[in-house]
């Protein structure tokens, strides 16, 4: 609660001129290290609003709510083989924008049974509910975290009670989702098993037949989700990443989920598709490319919200500038 505490307390006014300013101390650890060479002087996109904002003359709808802080809130729904260092970079990426992160973890046992995903999806909403009520949201979903994704928007769609939660989201990130047959999953899964070369054929082959015996609760399941989800997508600026040759991807299949939200979103998305990339480690190996368009998003992000509050455009900061 101290560390949101400061961090909340450390974003600039959203009308001042001065960007933030980050320690000496950090810009020097941010600088010059191995694991995060993308955080070199990273403008804080993200700024709080003045203790001022609560003067309607500000507002062109009285009635819109402006919560007293409007930090936004990243949820990284992240993959099987994920460990702490992995996610880190992502949470630093946000972070030095003024976002703040919360993580949910992704298991075998999810990607085996995708129903399992449920419960979690519904404690993360309530907690979002509870805790984070009024605050911009994005999602930035990886690989098979697609799974726990379309657990939330089933339970966005079906329950009025998370209503609040949808009018609060603002954009959404996919990198290297999982979406296809059963071959394509068992190679997303599979891995988050073993290593073992020599096992892994014979995994292969195991969860194919599985999925053929519990086709209803499982590969049925996962595809009903993506369909909700590409037939009414939450709103705000949308960004994908994948790669040609990626094994754990139809990439047919997502293709045509993008042309449909091109459609849906007027345009309010962004692609970045590589030839050869590694599933789920664009940013490691693309980090300029990944960067780039990651910044060029949120700029469209910030944007959008600053279209919905509706703030006069004689008080709109163009923050997103320093990105164009």
């Amino acid at each position: 609660m101290l560390r949101f505490r400061n961090l909340a307390f450390g974003w600039t006014n959203w009308f001042r001129r001065q960007p933030t300013i980050i320690p000496r101390e950090e810009r020097i650890h941010m600088d010059h290290s191995s694991q995060s060479p993308h955080l070199k002087k990273v403008p804080n996109t993200w700024h709080r609003f003045a203790e001022q904002v609560s003067d309607n003359s500000l507002i062109t709808n009285p009635r819109v709510e402006v919560p007293q802080y409007t930090a936004p809130l990243c949820i990284l729904l992240t993959w099987i083989t994920a460990k702490p260092r992995h996610v880190e970079k992502y949470k630093q990426m946000y972070e030095s924008r003024g976002v703040s992160v919360k993580e949910v973890k992704f298991g075998v046992w999810n990607a085996v049974w995708p129903k399992s995903t449920i419960p979690i999806a519904e404690t993360l909403l309530e907690d979002l509910l509870s805790e984070h009520k009024g605050r911009p949201l994005l999602f930035h979903v990886f690989s098979g975290g697609l799974c726990t994704f379309q657990s939330v928007v089933r339970l966005v769609q079906q329950k009025s009670r998370y209503g609040p939660i949808r009018d609060n989201i603002c954009g959404q990130v996919f990198d290297s989702v999982t979406i296809g047959d059963a071959q394509i999953y068992s190679e997303g899964v599979i891995p988050g098993m073993t290593s073992s070369p020599i096992l892994q054929p014979i995994l292969r082959f195991i969860y194919k037949y599985y999925v053929i015996l519990t086709y209803k609760h499982t590969l049925n399941y996962m595809n009903k989700g993506v369909k909700m989800l590409e037939a009414d997508p939450f709103q705000g600026p949308t960004l994908f990443y994948y790669s040609k040759n990626d094994n754990a991807i139809d990439t047919k299949a997502l293709g045509e989920l993008i042309d449909n939200w091109k459609v849906i979103k007027n345009g309010d998305l962004l692609v970045k598709m590589w030839e050869d990339s590694p599933h789920v480690q664009h940013l490691r190996y693309n980090t300029d490319d990944y960067i780039s368009f990651f910044d060029s998003y949120l700029a469209k992000v910030v944007k959008f919200y600053d279209k919905k509050v509706g703030l006069k455009p004689s008080t709109r900061k163009t923050i997103a500038n320093q990105y164009e």
